[in-house]
């Protein structure tokens, strides 16, 4: 029946690849290859949809990842994502992201992908043909996102024996919906890989198409009974905002781990899901992005006290509206590197795949990941910002941080151990950076050269 289901796109495939000349043709079908070709946006984009739709229904006939890539859509080859776990650049994604658990909202940073339940890995229904992610929810998790995005329905749907039921659903109201699945079926997803991960702290956000009373009961019921212990609720009765302080630390020490963003709603939703307004966040698409220092503009800079939020649109849908016009790349990998640097929060990723350059982006401090436990070593920030291990006797100039969040580097240089008491003779402390944002103003503070930083790694724990 499936390979059936694939005669069809084939077909279709094959009028709209004309269109885009021979590269296109004779190429896998896919995005890239039509531009290759010099089709328009709207018409490589819609090409692209149909070949990720194509190498989607490849992998589910458990046809070898690898062979379904050299056919159609974006290379997605799962093995990867292993591979992935295990490498330096996952350890220091990680120890980056903990080196912000102290921080509030309001200064930590989360990967997070955008619309991540809009995925080719699910059945093909009218919304996911127009997909915005290529993986599940687990495989977005386990590359490192820790913020995800569910478009939240009350619909009457077929999973439900025609039931109003929360569906997961990219629409508005019940346009583009169709057969998705429902709400309680896609958290389970995010609760197993919890169980695997207790110390993982995650965003979650709720974008809210409910707008029903009955709608907000039954969703908050849906939601505290797949996370339970795990879910962080709103500290007051009522529409409570996310608090912009609250720290992973603090989210950790209370036993939880998932904390629920999105609107008021009514009833029991209040109890389970913290707003962010405008009061509370900031959110743009990535267009035209400015760089270090202007870091996006005028609003984005006023903004700074709140979550900054940026998403990319890779949907068909973006790009036929903009037919005729030049489509903005969205989050590069080098827009990735700006928007860190700037202290953005929150990046919401389309298309993530295994072996994304964007995960590399996200590395800001160690080069080769960080060092071991208990290995000896001092630790230097180099004039390109990357951090390296050093001999703790080498003599560099202590970094060192003011009451007031500025940075200053001593003059004269020191052995690693008395750098502590330099900064403090100077009216500072001794400290490491713990954002891309932070780094970034140290390396203004610096200049050329290397300097010492705080971060020494933890001693071996003892055999008994």
């Amino acid at each position: 029946m499936r390979r059936r289901l694939l005669a069809l796109p084939l077909a279709t495939l094959s009028a709209l690849a004309a269109l885009t000349g021979n590269a296109a043709a004779q190429a896998p079908i896919s995005q890239a290859s039509c531009e290759m070709g010099g089709g328009t946006p709207a018409i490589c984009v819609g090409l692209g949809k149909l070949g990720d739709r194509i190498a989607a229904e490849c992998r589910r006939l458990a046809i070898a990842d690898a062979t379904c890539a050299q056919a159609a859509g974006r290379r997605v080859i799962r093995s990867e994502i292993s591979t992935f776990e295990r490498s330096p650049l996952a350890r220091t994604l990680a120890f980056q992201s903990q080196l912000g658990d102290v921080l509030g909202l309001r200064d930590a940073t989360f990967a997070g992908t955008h619309n991540s339940f809009n995925e080719t890995a699910e059945a093909p229904t009218v919304s996911h043909t127009d997909s915005n992610q290529q993986l599940d929810l687990t495989d977005q998790l386990r590359l490192g996102m820790r913020s995800l995005e569910l478009d939240v329905h009350w619909l009457p749907s077929p999973r439900a024996a025609g039931a109003f039921a929360p569906v997961l659903c990219h629409g508005t109201g019940p346009v583009g919906c169709s057969t998705e699945r429902l709400l309680v079926d896609r958290l389970p997803e995010i609760t197993r890989w919890l169980e695997d991960n207790p110390r993982a702290v995650i965003l979650l956000y709720l974008e809210d198409q409910i707008d029903d009373p009955a709608g907000y009961e039954t969703s908050a019921k849906v939601v505290r009974e797949a996370f339970g212990e795990r879910l962080y609720t709103p500290a007051s009765p009522g529409c409570t905002n996310l608090p912009l302080d609250l720290t992973r630390n603090q989210v950790r020490a209370a036993g939880r781990q998932v904390v629920v963003v999105g609107d008021c709603g009514t009833g029991a939703w209040q109890g389970v899901s913290h707003a962010w307004p405008g009061s509370v966040r900031f959110e743009s698409g990535p267009e035209a992005y400015q760089d270090y220092p202007a870091c996006g503009g005028e609003k984005a800079n006023e903004a700074r006290a709140r979550i900054l939020r940026y998403f990319e649109d890779s949907t068909f849908l973006s790009a036929a509206t903009g037919i005729g016009s030049t489509p903005d790349p969205g989050l590069t990998p080098e827009r990735v590197r700006q928007m860190d640097r700037c202290g953005t929060n929150l990046l919401g990723f389309d298309q993530l795949v295994p072996g994304d350059p964007r995960l590399a982006a996200l590395a800001w401090s160690w080069v080769d990941g960080p060092p071991a436990a208990g290995d000896p070593t001092c630790t230097v920030r180099r004039a390109d910002g990357r951090w390296e291990s050093r001999s703790c006797r080498t003599r560099n100039r202590p970094s060192c941080l003011r009451a007031d969040g500025s940075w200053f580097v001593l003059d004269k240089t020191t052995a690693r151990n008395p750098a502590g008491r330099a900064c403090r003779r100077a009216g500072g402390l001794f400290r490491s950076p713990r954002t891309a944002f932070q780094n970034q103003l140290l390396s203004d503070a610096a200049g050329a050269g290397e300097t010492w930083i705080a971060y020494r790694p933890a001693p071996r724990a003892s055999r008994r």
